[in-house]
């Protein structure tokens, strides 16, 4: 019984998610372990501060971790967090 459930649990979290693109509009439903994230690498569903001051706008697909100058053209480093490491490419324009 206690496999059936997380095998049903797994499942649950592999499937039927869209994988939104970079830059595309999310949102996320539940918490820690029960949390959903439509997107193919992270929503951030928060506001953060971008290089330039600038708050970006929430809901928004992340792309890859990276480091400053790690991003393609017309993306920008954007740490998500109060950890560096954590930082990920967002497009340049989500930053208002």
């Amino acid at each position: 019984m206690k496999y059936a459930i997380v095998f049903v649990l797994t499942a649950m979290s592999l499937g039927c998610q869209p994988n939104l693109s970079v830059g595309e509009s999310c949102s996320v439903s539940g918490d820690g372990f029960t949390r959903r994230d439509p997107c193919e690498h992270m929503c951030i569903a928060w506001e953060v501060t971008c290089e330039n001051g600038n708050e970006t706008i929430p809901n928004i697909c992340a792309g890859d971790l990276c480091q400053p100058g790690d991003c393609e053209d017309g993306f920008e480093c954007v740490q998500i967090d109060s950890f560096e490491v954590n930082s990920r490419c967002m497009p340049e324009q989500v930053c208002r």
